[in-house]
């Protein structure tokens, strides 16, 4: 009788301490500072439009992977129908 007496204390505590490190131990790591060192690569890519122009709209944001014919930009609509105007004329 004492041996199981114990035996519940014991899982009692453990369950406690279980409870515990899962509600107030980890969220507080994530927001931990990490330092550390290493090598991190980048892609850089330049791009233009054929005509020059004011951006009017950008569809993707920094970080983001377009996928290949997806639209980056739109330029201002008044200078490319000013542009071809005069090339009409």
């Amino acid at each position: 009788m004492k041996r199981r007496r114990i035996a519940v204390i014991l899982a009692v505590i453990v369950v406690a301490g279980l409870i515990y490190y899962f509600k107030f131990y980890l969220p507080g790591l994530s927001d931990s500072e990490i330092k550390a060192s290493g090598h991190i690569e980048v892609t850089e890519v330049d791009m233009s439009f054929r005509i020059a122009g004011h951006v009017a709209k950008l569809f993707v944001d920094e970080g983001m992977k377009p996928k290949k014919g997806e639209l980056l930009a739109e330029l201002e609509q008044e200078v490319i129908k000013a542009r071809r105007d005069q090339a009409e004329a």
